[in-house]
C-alpha cells in the first residue's frame, strides 16, 4: 500500500480565490463605512438624495457593464470583417 511518508508535509494549498474574495469584501465594507454620508444626486430628470457609497458602487457597476457591452460589440464587428 502507498502510505504517505511521515516526513512529507500534508498538502495545504492556499485557496486564493477565497482569499481574494475576502479581501474584496473587506475593502468594500471599509469603503461603504467611510462614505456613508448622504449626498444629492442629479442626473437628467432624476433628483434624489442617496448615500455616497451606494452612488459610487452603482456608477462602478454601470461602468463595468458598459465596458463589457462595448467589448462584446467590438468582438462581433471583428468577427464579421
Amino acid at each position: 500500500m502507498n502510505q504517505p511518508d511521515a516526513s512529507t508535509p500534508p498538502n495545504r494549498d492556499i485557496p486564493w480565490r477565497l482569499v481574494a474574495a475576502a479581501a474584496i469584501v473587506t475593502l468594500l465594507v471599509v469603503f461603504v463605512v467611510q462614505n456613508w454620508e448622504s449626498s444629492p444626486v442629479e442626473f437628467l430628470f432624476f433628483d434624489i438624495n442617496s448615500r455616497l457609497s451606494i452612488s459610487l458602487i452603482v456608477a462602478v457597476i454601470l461602468g463595468a457593464l458598459l465596458d463589457r457591452l462595448f467589448v462584446g460589440l467590438r468582438r462581433i464587428r471583428r468577427r464579421d470583417d
